[in-house]
């Protein structure tokens, strides 16, 4: 966050609409544009595993970063045939600005004379409607409804609606009991502030909200959308009669609701008084993620790794010396993140995002660390500064993840040669301006100087030892 690469060029979008993308390293937020790094083929940075499937857009892959060994989803859409180009870039647009562990994270994108791909974080768990079948009672899939409200609570206040919130969309990070969610499918998602009609024909009908048929929707149309995921999963049906299409939109604008099958008998009443309070009508009158998630049926779902002294004391003291090596040190989190390993960050984020807005406060900060015996009021406004890099007032998920990255393991060798390129041992200071930007030349003068550089060359060595002196654990 705020190590935006400093040499791009904004290209706006064509008629007709086809995503565009032009060389840089880190996108800009501008409107109706996709940046990309240029590549001859996609080959140069990821080797192809298999394919996972295609759709209107383009196809999914999986595939495997040939520097870091990572595995990454990819997407690739076809510049002459693809006809999705608003979606791509609509989706591509929103996700960057997206800072959650409940949300799909986009790391970059690239363009080759055929193809655009898009770069997404891997999760191999499948849809929580095929995790459902194998929980055991409410309370474990409780805590997956949890973190789909935390999730959408985030986007909210970030002034984002999915607008097509459905099973599909609703996935697990991996196939085991770490597991978290992720939504995915930004694809038709828009902002509060810029919105459009949406195309009937594109969206889960079953899902979506008496006022979408109207061309009316807010986010309480996302909150409509997951009460209706919640009848689904916990009752193994569907809240509307079956038929045709014009029979399901009918009885979803008059909220004909069954709440009589055994299906939904056999749940508890908290569940059934949670979708009851959901599927409402007038969106008004439906709560808001912030009270949903204080509904008791969530009790089970709060439990998290707790902070100890210890680790309070950590992030109390964590400080990276420069702008450099705190762009250096997000851009390896970056390259080296996986599900199983953020999965602990994860929580001790949870724990200390107390209101479940999908970020971490001052007050916050103070609340947590004083349960566990540590007073920070004196330094609270240095904690802070020392977290929030780009100034935002709270500490964001990506953010937080440098405080609590155990950095004398991340930084060996190993997983510096994983991450820069080099050749011969040699990392070039113009391939690290590509991935740290706004930098004064007088900063780069001192960062010469301490990593030895000779000929704008610098050694994988004295990189990781400039890094690791430039942190305060």
């Amino acid at each position: 966050m705020g190590c935006c690469s400093s040499n791009m060029e904004f290209v706006p979008l064509p008629e007709p609409p086809r995503p565009v993308i032009r060389s840089t390293i880190k996108a800009l937020t501008r409107k109706n544009s996709l940046y990309a790094v240029r590549l001859t083929s996609i080959t140069e940075k990821y080797q192809i595993i298999r394919a996972l499937g295609s759709d209107s857009i383009g196809t999914l892959f999986h595939a495997r970063e040939m520097l870091s060994g990572v595995i990454r989803t990819v997407r690739e859409i076809n510049k002459f045939t693809s006809t999705k180009g608003v979606e791509v870039f609509q989706e591509y647009n929103i996700l960057r600005e997206l800072d959650h562990p409940n949300i799909i994270k986009i790391f970059e994108a690239f363009e080759t004379p055929k193809n655009f791909y898009i770069v997404f974080e891997n999760v191999t768990g499948g849809t929580l409607l095929e995790k459902s079948k194998k929980l055991g009672f409410e309370g474990e899939f409780s805590k997956y409804a949890h973190e789909l409200f935390s999730a959408l609570n985030y986007m909210h206040k970030q002034g984002v609606i999915h607008c097509n919130l459905c099973p599909e969309y609703i996935v697990l990070s991996t196939d085991d009991d770490n597991a978290v969610l992720k939504i995915i499918g930004f694809t038709l998602a828009q902002k509060i502030s810029d919105k459009k009609p949406i195309e009937i024909n594109k969206i889960r009908i079953e899902f979506a909200s008496p006022e979408v048929f109207n061309n009316e929707f807010t986010t309480k149309s996302d909150i409509w959308s997951a009460g209706v995921v919640l009848y689904n999963i916990l009752t193994t049906r569907y809240p509307f009669p079956k038929g045709s299409i014009e029979m399901t939109i009918d009885s979803i604008s008059k909220c004909q609701v069954d709440y009589n099958n055994s299906g939904f008998a056999s749940i508890s009443l908290q569940a059934k008084n949670l979708i009851k309070s959901i599927l409402v009508l007038d969106p008004n009158q439906r709560p808001s993620c912030e009270q949903l998630l204080e509904n008791p049926w969530f009790y089970e779902s709060k439990q998290t790794i707790p902070i100890t002294y210890n680790l309070a004391k950590k992030i109390s003291m964590f400080n990276i010396k420069t702008t450099i090596a705190r762009c250096l040190l997000s851009y390896i989190t970056s390259k080296l993140s996986t599900s199983k390993k953020d999965f602990t960050i994860i929580n001790y984020f949870k724990s200390l995002d107390l209101n479940n807005d999908g970020k971490v406060s001052k007050d916050e900060i103070l609340n947590v660390f004083s349960q566990v015996g540590l007073n920070v009021e004196n330094e609270i406004d240095f904690i802070m500064e020392n977290l929030d890099y780009d100034s935002s007032g709270f500490i964001d998920y990506t953010e937080l993840i440098l405080a609590l990255t155990n950095w004398p393991q991340e930084l060996k060798q190993k997983n510096m040669v994983k991450v820069f390129t080099s050749n011969e041992g040699l990392i070039s200071i113009d391939y690290l301006k590509e991935i740290v930007s706004h930098i004064k030349e007088s900063e780069w003068a001192k960062f010469r100087q301490e990593t030895r550089a000779e000929n704008e060359l610098i050694t994988i060595k004295n990189l990781k030892e400039y890094l690791k002196e430039s942190i305060n654990i």
